[in-house]
């Protein structure tokens, strides 16, 4: 009932947003190939985050300025100061630079890197310096953005003619160019974006199967996330092996790119501060989808009835042509039916070619689809029909399968001649005798086609399929494994007790072939030898197959299916802290859990610091992996981390920090009693000054 309620409220959100806003628009896929890379420090100061892409540029915040990059090789940089460059969002569309702006206070919502609470009620266009033009586009409602800080900060998404935008722990919402239609899509969730040095993260809203989807860099991982902003599912897309500290992307439909920024090193390279772009595939447009039946048969005067029809899943208006279509024949493109009735001078095969183009006017190439209808036209001629049938349905690896083959003419008595149109590629035909020595391995199917053709070439069609069994003589496989539930690591499997018949030395097949959907499959090591292994970080269930032969036979396939379970994460809090501090004085203290891991690769960390021990002190972000504190006295603190995800909670882990007080130094300087208000007078003023004294020759005492 309930995933009834949800397609209901995501169907009404598609029906409320505007036709462009539903095109399609998918990154397909995200390479670490045809690279470029360059540093933007002395242009911009360290990173903030806030990327954009327009038409020909690309831009990037740094805490004193944007830095402005040629689209197609990041040259000609450019020093950008624009007023509302912390709020900058990007139409993919057509590449207008637009800020989030609130219409009461005429002013974007954030011109710092803290964002204070403030609501968004229309997006103000930019121009190429990132100041605001006059071009405004009004909200058919305000969105209220809470305050947030870099770690806890909202996500903006460039999209294709819409925008997205998912305010920290609220909602997602999708936001029209067209006409500022606002469409709450559905709650945000708890997958976490990596955190800019801004109020907000910067990725990419899609739009793909009747859905939208939020693709963003994925906390504490090495991936990008992709969420479905109605039912909060995620999954992980686009792997890599160092991202850096990467938090704002985009993309570039027109030159099939995307850009980033990340501090210090990657694996694109980068010394600083980096802005660069590597190839990728966007989808923003299908081809026309034509429905055509296979080759058909008909007798000459036969009426024949087929459906033919082309649509464009984007909607887009289409020329249509037609080549080959035969005399009488009618085609109804509007209502998809084909319709002929062929005549004796028809006999033959008929070629009707269809084709289909888009009309554009948007700039963009238009793309174009084609179809063949085959019609065999039969005249008075009747094909052979065949009167035997395979002997058998499979066959032992190594047996030979024999098939002698009859068919007769209907019509007449005369000669059949017989063909092979497909089988394996050692089957052979002599006469109407099919042989073939089965060389596919077990479980494996051979599909045949033959033919028998009358004296004027008219034919008839049979079609099997051979299965191949396990030979009695085959070698045995044989898995062995550790575990069958097991937490996230390496896995060990040995085949090492499959044996064959006599002394034939086994060569090993091992293939994983099923593994928990939305990661990439884990490479398997050794997988021709006698042991094999995997590193398996995702939770769910694995399956291992291996077959084995020994230089004649194969083996059954057998498999295992490990179960890889979630494990609590782990906090790390590093050496206990030391620090002086003298009368009087404070000084900030830094707790830093960031080293902190969940081996579950898919799970996100959440970790609380607390106080166990020590003076009470205020933490001034405790969900914080690093957080800090101020120290106002020496003594003993101690303080806990703990870590969880959304199932199990590690162990809390403490750490010690241990404050002394500093001495004073014993300079040897006589020191002179201070003046007192009433020009030293006050009997009050000079006892005071004795007791200092007192106490000062107290501490001597004891130190020495």
């Amino acid at each position: 009932m309930r995933c009834s309620a949800l397609m209901a409220m995501a169907t009404s959100v598609l029906l409320a947003l505007p036709a462009h806003a539903q095109r399609l628009f998918k990154v397909e896929t995200m390479s670490d190939q045809n690279c470029r890379v360059v540093e933007h420090n002395s242009i911009t100061g360290d990173d903030a985050g806030g990327i954009a892409v327009s038409e020909q540029r690309v831009y990037y915040n740094g805490d004193t300025a944007a830095g402005e990059f040629n689209l197609s090789n990041l040259g000609n940089a450019r020093r950008v100061s624009g007023s509302a460059r912390y709020s900058m969002i990007s139409n993919l569309y057509n590449g207008k630079l637009y800020a989030l702006w609130n219409r009461q206070r005429n002013q974007p919502v954030s011109t710092r890197t803290t964002m204070l609470g403030m609501t968004f009620d229309a997006l103000k266009e930019l121009d190429n310096d990132l100041n605001p033009t006059q071009n405004m586009i009004t909200l058919s409602q305000g969105i209220n953005l809470s305050r947030s800080y870099s770690s806890t900060g909202h996500v903006l998404l460039a999209g294709y003619h819409a925008m997205g935008i998912g305010t920290y722990n609220g909602r997602w919402y999708v936001i029209s160019f067209e006409n500022g239609q606002v469409t709450d899509v559905g709650p945000r969730g708890a997958t976490r974006a990596y955190h800019c040095e801004s109020w907000a993260k910067w990725g990419v809203l899609e739009y793909y199967d009747d859905q939208f989807y939020a693709l963003f860099r994925t906390y504490l991982q090495q991936n990008f996330s992709r969420v479905n902003m109605s039912s909060g599912q995620r999954v992980a897309s686009f792997a890599f092996r160092s991202l850096g500290d990467m938090c704002s992307f985009s993309v570039s439909p027109e030159l099939q790119k995307w850009y980033f920024q990340h501090e210090s090193r990657s694996q694109f390279g980068g010394r600083l501060e980096s802005v660069g772009f590597c190839d990728a595939t966007i989808i923003t447009n299908r081809p026309p989808i034509w429905t055509v039946p296979g080759p058909l048969t008909v007798y000459a005067g036969q009426m024949l009835r087929a459906n033919v029809g082309v649509v464009d899943a984007d909607d887009d208006q289409l020329e249509v042509t037609v080549r080959g279509m035969p005399s009488g024949a009618i085609w109804n493109r509007q209502a998809g039916k084909f319709r002929w009735q062929p005549t004796l001078a028809d006999a033959g095969e008929h070629s009707v070619r269809f084709g289909a183009q888009e009309i554009r006017d948007d700039g963009q190439e238009p793309l174009s689809s084609e179809a063949e209808f085959v019609i065999n036209v039969i005249g008075l001629n009747q094909a052979p029909e065949f009167i035997t049938a395979p002997p058998a349905a499979s066959i032992a690896q190594g047996d030979v399968f024999r098939y002698e083959m009859f068919a007769a003419d209907p019509e007449a008595a005369g000669e059949v001649v017989y063909g092979l149109i497909e089988g394996p590629p050692a089957m052979t035909l002599e006469g109407n005798v099919l042989s073939w020595t089965a060389d596919l391995r077990p479980s494996e199917t051979a599909d045949v086609r033959v033919f028998a053709a009358d004296i004027e070439g008219n034919r008839g069609y049979q079609s099997f399929s051979i299965g191949v069994d396990t030979h009695p003589q085959a070698p045995v496989a044989v898995i062995v494994a550790q575990d069958s539930e097991l937490g996230p690591g390496r896995v060990q499997l040995s085949g090492v007790p499959s044996y064959a018949m006599g002394d034939r030395v086994l060569t090993y097949d091992w293939q994983l072939v099923s593994y928990p959907e939305g990661i990439l499959p884990p490479p398997v090591a050794s997988a021709t030898a006698p042991v094999t292994s995997a590193l398996l970080r995702s939770k769910g269930v694995y399956r291992f197959e291996l077959q084995v032969h020994d230089g004649e036979l194969f083996s059954n396939i057998v498999g295992i299916d490990l179960t890889v379970i979630n494990v609590a994460p782990v906090a790390v809090v590093g050496e206990p802290i030391e620090f002086e501090i003298s009368d009087g004085n404070e000084i900030a203290i830094t707790l830093d859990g960031s080293e902190s891991y969940d081996a579950n690769s898919e799970d996100s960390v959440n970790c609380v610091w607390a106080q166990s021990e020590g003076p009470t002190v205020t933490l001034e972000e405790p969900d914080s992996l690093v957080t800090q504190f101020v120290a106002m006295e020496a003594g003993d603190y101690a303080f806990t981390l703990t870590c969880s995800d959304s199932e199990l909670t590690g162990e809390a882990v403490s750490l010690v920090v241990t404050g002394t007080l500093t001495e004073p130094t014993n300079t040897g300087v006589t020191t002179r009693p201070p003046a007192t208000p009433d020009d030293g007078c006050s009997s009050m003023a000079v006892s005071t000054w004795l007791l200092f004294a007192l106490a000062a020759l107290r501490r001597r005492r004891k130190t020495a």
